[in-house]
């Protein structure tokens, strides 16, 4: 096997990974953001 087919079957999946954290990571702030504005956070 070619160590570049091999590195790359490897770095894809990290990738996702990576990418699927990063996005997770900004849906959490996109929500925090909006808990925030919300009536109810204003009432704590």
């Amino acid at each position: 096997m070619d160590g570049r087919v091999c590195a790359n079957l490897f770095a894809i999946p990290v990738t996702a990974a990576i990418r699927q954290i990063r996005y997770s990571l900004a849906w959490g702030e996109f929500l925090s953001a909006h808990d925030d504005a919300s009536p109810q956070a204003r009432n704590r």
